[in-house]
């Protein structure tokens, strides 16, 4: 056992003193899938995987808990819009590196215009983000259209050429499909 002991009322030289008696703290238990779990701490950040439980109170012994586990919504729109971004990123560089002047040649700043690897690599990408995703049954989303994500054209502008094939996003649709 643990003894606080408090001061108070200094007066003259005298000093009143109370005693309180203190309990040793106790380890936070509790069970999932009926195994018992005891931390140190109040909080369980290693039971289920990318969750963390915070025990903020005392349950009685025997009761059960429900816990409703709800997917990060907008967590999972931010990393839609960082790809969404990224890849037109790419596809808006790529342009630039293999733009074409008015004669039909490169333009001076279309260093990587007659390198086909890099062609080759965003046909392929292309194919893939345009393709149905294979197993996925019933009406679920199988394509990128059916979360709001479309190719469209970006018509250039006084830095970028015009780019075929840039990702636009209905953010209603992918709100609504989150």
């Amino acid at each position: 056992m643990n003894y606080d002991i408090e001061a108070d009322n200094l007066v003259s030289g005298v000093l009143n003193t109370t005693f309180a008696i203190q309990s040793d703290g106790q380890d936070a238990m509790m069970t999932v899938d009926g195994t018992q779990i005891t931390r140190t701490t109040n909080d369980f950040n290693d039971v289920i995987d990318g969750m963390t439980f915070n025990l903020t109170s005392e349950t009685p012994m025997g009761e059960e808990l429900q816990v409703k586990v709800e997917p990060d919504t907008q967590l999972a729109k931010q990393g839609i819009i960082n790809f969404i971004e990224s890849y037109n990123a790419v596809k808006l560089f790529a342009s630039q590196q293999t733009e074409v002047g008015d004669d039909g040649s490169p333009t001076e700043d279309a260093i990587l215009a007659g390198d086909s690897t890099l062609r080759l690599i965003l046909s392929r990408v292309n194919n893939e983000l345009s393709q149905q995703v294979q197993g996925i049954v019933g009406d679920d989303f199988s394509r990128l259209s059916d979360l709001g994500i479309t190719f469209s054209d970006f018509p250039g502008d006084d830095d970028t050429p015009f780019t075929r094939n840039i990702l636009t996003l209905d953010e209603e649709k992918l709100d609504s499909s989150l």
